[in-house]
Order: C-alpha cells, then structure tokens, then sequence
C-alpha cells in the first residue's frame, strides 16, 4: 500500500494517470500530450531504447521532469504485461523513500498506454532538483567540496539501508547533487524493501557506486568509514571493505 493516500486517477491523452491529489492543474498539459515534451532533443536530460527522461516546463516558471520508458528490450515488455509496469513500480517505491525521509524527487504522476495489455509505454512525472547535476557530472569537474559531499551521500546510503532499503543501480550518474551539493537519489527501478539489509547487500549497493571510481581510493575509504560510523558498523568496516571489493 502507498505510503501517501491522496491520490487521483483521471484519464489524459489516452492514457490513465495516477496524480497527486492537487496536481491537475499543473500537469495537465503535461498529461494530455506526454511525447509533446519529449520530442524537442534540446530538453533531453537522457535518451536511449530504454528511458527518455526530459524537462517539462510548468506554470509559474516551474519545471518537472517526465520520463519514458520505451521498452527497448523485448524481456522489459514482456515481464510488464503480467505485472505492473517499471513506471508504476518506481512511483510506489518513490512514495516509500519519500515516507522514509530519504533524499528522492518527489512523485507527483504515473501514466500506462497499453494496447489489450500489452505495454507499449509508460510515463513518470516528478520535480525537478533545484541546480542539479549528477555525481559523475560533479566528479569530472573536478569534485569541489569533496569531503563534504562524501560524508553527506554516505549519511543518505546509511540512511537508505537503515530504512530497510537497497538501491540495487546506484550508479554516479543515478545521484543528484543539488545546488547546495546535498545528494538525491533517482532511478527507482530497482529498489527494493529488505526490511533489514545484511551487510552482502549493503555491500552490493556500495560496490556499484565504487566501481564508477568517482573518487580516490583514500576517499573511498573515508566515505566508507562515514557510512559505517553512521549505521554503528564500526567493527565490520573491514568485512565490509572485503564484500566490496570481492567481486571487482
């Protein structure tokens, strides 16, 4: 069950939206002509077989982000028709973490477009991030306020796993740094609620975020010691260091 209750379903540009309860007015344009907004390259934040993800402008000088999945592999459609889409999942599991205090843009619309239930395309719609830039984005410009950064994305994954939640893509490029470099994570995919995260899939989810080497090996070491200091894992910092590096 969604952690949040005030929800509308209404039916837009053919397609049948689940909205936050006072967000109509606000997306329906949006909802009424999803491709409308995904077409223009120049608003493009991603685009691949698998997701579009572009910036859509709002009223007010407001801007959201809407993202496609486009069902590039066969297996993806062929899972969705006897499940609810990836769309719809990562919308629910949005709603957790937000429920959780975790750090995640906030939820606002989901919408199916199948033919006799067969997915053809899904729709997310949530807020953008003020100023946001990935971490990969951050490390490659050269990584300013690196100790700050690190210990605040370490309390976030702490935090996430302390909540009973793996990431399971926690990729740099699936992290938003704010323009005030407070992280955000995205990509809802592939979360998952463990309800209590052993340390082997902590150390799944930290392993795919060190093989992106956005930092130093000293650097990694210090995010690492945060991240045990802030889940009271003190004296399994070296087990944990060994689960990581095991499959690398």
């Amino acid at each position: 069950m969604n952690p949040i209750h005030n929800l509308a379903v209404v039916e837009a540009g053919g397609l049948r939206w689940t909205l936050r309860e006072g967000t109509e007015g606000q997306l329906r344009s949006i909802c009424e002509n999803a491709d409308a907004f995904l077409r223009d390259p120049s608003r493009h934040l991603k685009n691949s077989r698998n997701v579009t993800v572009a910036r859509a402008p709002g009223p007010g000088g407001q801007s959201f982000i809407i993202r496609r999945m486009n069902y590039g592999r066969h297996r993806h459609r062929f899972a969705d028709f006897f499940r609810r889409s990836r769309a719809r999942r990562g919308f629910n599991r949005g709603l957790l973490l937000e429920a959780a205090g975790i750090p995640t843009p906030r939820m606002l619309a989901v919408g199916d477009a199948p033919r006799f239930r067969w997915p053809v395309a899904a729709y997310t719609i949530c807020d953008e991030v003020p100023g946001a830039q990935t971490l990969h984005a951050w490390a490659r410009g050269g990584g300013k306020d690196s100790s700050q950064v690190l210990e605040r994305l370490a309390d976030v994954i702490a935090h996430l796993h302390d909540r009973g939640f793996v990431h399971r893509d926690l990729k740099s490029t699936n992290v938003l740094l704010d323009s005030q470099l407070n992280p955000w994570l995205i990509d809802m995919d592939g979360v998952r609620f463990a309800g209590r995260v052993s340390l082997a899939q902590a150390a799944r989810d930290l392993r795919v975020l060190q093989e992106n080497r956005f930092q130093s090996r000293w650097a990694e070491a210090r995010f690492l010691r945060r991240y045990c200091r802030q889940r009271e894992l003190e004296a399994r910092f070296g087990e944990l260091a060994r689960a990581i590096l095991k499959r690398q």
